[in-house]
């Protein structure tokens, strides 16, 4: 599933036919909060797709370590297979 969420414009792109249950998976685990409807979502060609960011599957950190929090905002192009 190749998804494009821009956070300027509030829209989530898809390229391809999804299924609808790991589409709202994946936006769950994207958007805390349900933060995800507040955006468009837009079907068709995903614009800019030269460097996707991968999200691989999520490895929980040991106790004694803590994750860093990065705050950002522009077009992301997301490659969740």
């Amino acid at each position: 599933m190749k998804i494009q969420i821009d956070t300027d414009n509030k829209t989530i792109c898809l390229e391809e036919k999804v299924n609808l249950g790991e589409f709202f998976s994946k936006l769950e685990e994207l958007f805390p909060d349900l933060k995800w409807r507040e955006y468009t979502l837009e079907t068709g060609i995903i614009n800019y797709w030269t460097n996707p960011i991968i999200i691989n599957p999520h490895i929980p950190y040991p106790p004694d370590s803590y994750p860093w929090t990065v705050y950002s905002t522009g077009t992301y192009n997301i490659d969740v297979t």
